[in-house]
């Protein structure tokens, strides 16, 4: 699975020591899309891919969903990223990528889902689209590191309200704007944590999520699209 790609990733990333900030921009978004990452099969933003016997509900924002139900194949422990009480009697699993405009609007939709039902708890999964958005591996290994300070939802909100602009630049500022060393949440000191997100990236594909952005409720997979009055009935039925 590594192979070629990999080294070609170590020689971008072994690059980026000699130049300067607007072309170690552009070499990491090379050493993103180099990354074995992305699974066989091309994956998508707000368009998920079928399978063969299940018909696509195609929505208004040009999202698509499956008619079919998953199981969530990990399910949440305390590896996983919470907002809300650990304990909460529901909880709805996000796969995401903070390039993903789809999840972008999602994200939304959770913040207010959240406000109105207590009970609830989300959690972020990683799913970086790598072949179509260069930046979104750095920043979920980005992520990472700032959650072994204790900041992931802060970093997880700033990538979030601004997805047009993403890069090292910009997690160079969060970083500062966090009070944390800005090489801390740069490569290659973040690709230790490739395996973290591999694994979130792995669990993904095990449970049939083919593309951002990927919600279970109670682990099962939410059919649909996400508006806050389906998300709140998917709530009640997993209360019921």
């Amino acid at each position: 699975m590594w192979g070629a790609t990999h080294r070609l990733a170590v020689i971008c990333t072994g690059a980026l020591n000699l130049l300067g900030a607007v072309a170690r921009d552009q070499v990491d978004r090379i050493a993103a899309v180099a990354r074995p990452i992305a699974a066989p099969g091309k994956r998508r933003e707000g368009v998920e891919a079928r399978r063969p016997t299940a018909p696509l509900d195609r929505k208004a924002d040009g999202a698509a969903w499956h008619d079919y139900r998953m199981d969530l194949v990990l399910p949440v422990g305390p590896r996983d990223h919470v907002r809300g009480p650990r304990d909460a009697a529901v909880t709805v699993v996000m796969y995401g990528d903070v390039e993903c405009p789809y999840c972008g609007r999602v994200e939304l939709v959770l913040r207010q889902l959240l406000d109105r039902r207590p009970e609830l708890r989300l959690v972020f999964r990683h799913f970086p689209l790598v072949d179509v958005h260069p930046s979104a591996y750095s920043a979920a290994l980005a992520l990472e590191a700032a959650a072994e300070a204790g900041r992931f939802w802060e970093l997880h909100d700033l990538l979030y309200a601004d997805q047009e602009h993403q890069g090292r630049r910009q997690l160079a500022t969060y970083a500062v704007q966090l009070g944390l060393d800005p090489d801390s949440l740069l490569r290659p000191a973040t690709e230790r944590y490739d395996q973290r997100v591999r694994d979130d990236y792995d669990s993904g594909v095990a449970s049939g999520v083919e593309g951002t952005p990927a919600l279970f409720v109670d682990g099962l997979r939410f059919q649909g699209g996400p508006s806050l009055a389906r998300l709140e009935a998917a709530v009640d039925g997993a209360l019921a």
